[in-house]
């Protein structure tokens, strides 16, 4: 069995394969959840109306406090929209949100903090809107009543609070003066209304909100009379939007991955869509992934884990160049590695934005879509070099910029694109002549120093020792008749 059908095997046994649910299916359940859940019927999908028109002119030149109480971060700021009507954001602060400590928080201890944070950037603001990115019912005065505290959350006590009140009470509580009018929002809203005030919006014939981040969730416009099971939406009559709280949708079909993901959780059953797709349970759905096949291996990657005493390691980077991914430039990667005594064996690199799949099995060549690959022959004057910036330990910069100055000096180009997985494997590929940077991850460098040594390339660290891939390191890679320059570097 060839290598595709063998992991489509795999697939389909793990209920992971995409057409084992029909795509047409799949939007069918989504949108009969969707009216079903308009209409107060039974339905995965909470579609919580957000008492909102579906447009609305902003107040020039009055500062608003806003909180943004998401997923892992807690942030305040002000927000006033200047005379053209654009919003302008000052003094933002951002902290740890309550309950991802690791340790339980109480909905008091919860409001106090978001009381503390708001009075460091806005005492004196009438106004307040806060972003709530937990599922809340929105009320017509304003205010939100909390639901539930998912994405793994360690706040007691919340359920059937009210957010506004809370802050509120805790903030006259450390001494504010005066009472805020408030206006509590989900945080998927608040994303679709910035992106409606940050844009032209005769542009598009309409807009819906998406977060994908820690946790996962949508919202979309619906003409209010379908609200039917809030009266007090049909009265607004024309269009408003609704949270879907979409992270609920419970008739997609789950791998067996998924399954053990959320039975393991804090809230087994509550949010499985937002459990198969976000964020915060990538390492999670890897590790099962991939020891459902290989039960004695262990795992690790940037997201944590390191059993010991087991048989082999993967070694995981679910999105190498995250700053590039998030940013949209296109310039990322899955990275995944096996190694056994400390020696990577087996090594896959995935660009998604190229469409190339660098593989390499020890002692059995380098190939890209298949195909093998070598480094080039090119020496150190026509050579184009890649680094990294060691941007996680400032201590390094000099050191960083110092070989970067001197390998400029001698060869042809420099480049530095920001993921240092797939920047190996373009040593791999021969497409430059060089990679270096002074400390990286296991995870950062593991499966592409083993594509780079395949292609026949030679892999190093600064000091020209052998890579120790289970422990952070310097790494030196290069087409092999380049390597040589490393004695000539004043480290």
């Amino acid at each position: 069995m060839c290598t595709q059908e063998t992991a489509k095997e795999f697939l389909r046994r793990h209920n992971m394969f995409y057409e084992q649910q029909p795509f047409e299916d799949l939007t069918d359940a989504y949108i009969a959840d969707m009216r079903a859940g308009l209409r107060g019927e039974a339905s995965t999908l909470m579609m919580l109306p957000s008492f909102l028109p579906a447009a609305s002119a902003p107040r020039t030149g009055e500062s608003v406090l806003v909180l943004d109480a998401g997923g892992t971060n807690l942030r305040a700021g002000r927000v006033r929209f200047d005379e053209a009507g654009k919003p302008v954001t000052e003094a933002l602060q951002k902290r740890r949100m309550p309950g991802t400590l690791g340790k339980d928080t109480s909905a008091e201890e919860m409001f106090r903090a978001f009381a503390e944070l708001a009075l460091t950037v806005a005492l004196d603001a009438d106004r307040a809107c806060i972003a709530f990115s937990f599922p809340c019912e929105c009320l017509p005065n304003g205010d939100g009543r909390i639901i539930s505290m998912g994405k793994e959350s360690r706040v007691t006590g919340a359920e059937g609070k009210l957010v506004c009140e809370g802050i509120e009470t805790a903030m006259r509580a450390l001494g504010a003066s005066g009472a805020r009018r408030w206006r509590l929002i989900n945080d998927t809203v608040g994303s679709m209304l910035g992106g409606m005030a940050s844009c032209d919006r005769s542009r598009y014939a309409d807009f819906i909100g998406f977060i994908l981040g820690t946790g996962t969730n949508a919202c979309c416009h619906v003409k209010a009379c379908d609200v039917t099971k809030s009266p007090e939406t049909v009265a607004m009559g024309g269009e408003t939007l609704v949270n879907l709280e979409s992270g609920c949708f419970g008739r997609a079909l789950r791998g067996t991955a998924d399954i053990a993901v959320d039975e393991a959780s804090g809230l087994p059953g509550d949010h499985p869509a937002e459990k198969m797709i976000s964020g915060a349970y990538y390492r999670l759905l890897l590790r099962e992934t991939l020891l459902s096949q290989f039960p004695e291996d262990g795992f690790f990657g940037e997201e944590g884990g390191g059993e010991e005493n087991v048989r082999g390691r993967w070694i995981v980077d679910p999105i190498d160049g995250t700053t590039n991914f998030v940013r949209r430039l296109h310039y990322s990667n899955i990275s995944v590695a096996l190694a056994h005594d400390g020696q990577v064996e087996y090594a896959v690199v995935y660009d998604p934005f190229a469409d190339e799949l660098f593989s390499a099995q020890k002692d059995c060549g380098a190939f890209c879509n298949g195909l093998p690959i070598r480094v080039s022959d090119k020496d150190v004057a026509h050579a184009v070099f890649l680094c990294g910036s060691t941007i996680y330990d400032r201590s390094l910069t000099e050191r960083s910029f110092s070989l970067m100055r001197q390998l400029y000096e001698k060869g042809l180009d420099f480049r530095r694109f920001g993921a240092a997985a797939l920047d190996l494997c373009q040593v791999a590929a021969g497409r430059v002549e060089l990679f270096y940077e002074c400390r990286l991850s296991p995870w950062d460098y593991a499966a592409g120093s083993l594509i780079v040594a395949e292609a026949g390339g030679t892999v190093t660290t600064l000091a020209d020792t052998p890579l120790d891939v289970l422990h952070p390191s310097s790494v030196f890679a290069t087409n092999a008749k380049c390597h040589g320059v490393l004695k000539e570097l004043a480290l």
